[in-house]
């Protein structure tokens, strides 16, 4: 009996159009986030030098902001019911949780949000020694949390850090307990094509249903990876590349990537240019049945 083909786990990335999206009278300079409406008609971030939600049009129309508490976020997420979202604070390694604003939210003032520190996590010793050392200072202090996902199927966060090293964190929907982590290096896959590996970072996450999987983007690599959380493997990846006038060039500084996988569209904002990149998303992925 002849051995069954390897599933087919290839996918291919197309570039469709970008979006310019500064707005320097809303302070919509430095997007460091991005999340897709539950509606799937619109897109969230936000601009981490600024205490400001912001809402997109798909293609890239500023539609809304909302004044926040804080400034310095960078991740966003749908929470589990849809109404919240829920991001990151690399100052104080905090996830920042804000309702779901309304139309009027504009006109009513400040959202307010809840903070929850990670360090304040049951179980965060089991990963305290990538942020703090043995006297108990601050580890490479710009390397904090990035990016923040939720993932429908294990009802749980991931909580993404930066880098030195770049971890991938599990923690609870109630955001108490820390349950599991991974690192993210060369040895589950992910290089970065003339970045060393003490140099490679994440700078955002989102989870993709349709391949059980999450896309994970690096800023200095300028790379896309597709990472399998059960197998702790990255599956493949793809450089954030688009044609501009004839030449081939690559996104500066991605910092925000946002799944709609009804669409097999991909979405991706760059903190340098304050741009909006649109991409058509194809592959055979077959996940495994089994969840970690």
């Amino acid at each position: 009996m002849s051995t069954p083909p390897a599933p087919d786990t290839s996918f291919s990335l197309t570039y469709l159009k970008r979006y310019d999206i500064f707005d320097a009278k809303k302070k919509l300079e430095e997007p460091s986030g991005l999340a897709l409406d539950a509606d799937r008609r619109s897109l969230w971030t936000v601009s981490d030098d600024t205490k400001a939600l912001f809402q997109l049009s798909l293609d890239g129309e500023l539609e809304a902001t909302f004044k926040l508490e804080k400034k310095g976020l960078e991740g966003l997420t749908l929470g589990p019911n849809q109404d919240t979202l829920v991001a990151v604070r690399e100052d104080g390694n905090e996830v920042i949780t804000i309702p779901l604003p309304t139309a009027s939210a504009a006109k009513d003032g400040m959202l307010a949000i809840e903070t929850n520190a990670l360090e304040a996590m049951e179980n965060f010793a089991a990963i305290r020694k990538f942020f703090f050392d043995a006297e108990g200072k601050k580890r490479h202090k710009n390397k904090g949390l990035e990016g923040i996902a939720w993932h429908p199927v294990t009802k749980t966060y991931f909580l993404l850090k930066e880098g030195r090293p770049g971890l991938l964190i599990q923690v609870s929907a109630d955001l108490s307990t820390l349950i599991s982590h991974h690192t993210l290096d060369h040895l589950n896959g992910f290089h970065g094509t003339g970045v060393s590996e003490n140099v490679l970072d994440f700078s955002d996450l989102c989870y993709d249903e349709n391949r059980d999987s999450f896309w994970i983007i690096s800023d200095k690599a300028q790379t896309l990876f597709l990472y399998d959380w059960s197998r702790n493997q990255v599956i493949q990846q793809a450089k954030l590349g688009y044609g501009w006038k004839g030449r081939y060039r690559e996104v500066s500084k991605p910092e925000g990537v946002a799944i709609d996988p009804s669409t097999n569209r991909l979405y991706v904002v760059s903190d340098d240019k304050a741009r909006l990149y649109v991409y058509d998303l194809r592959g055979a992925y077959e996940p495994p049945a089994s969840h970690g």
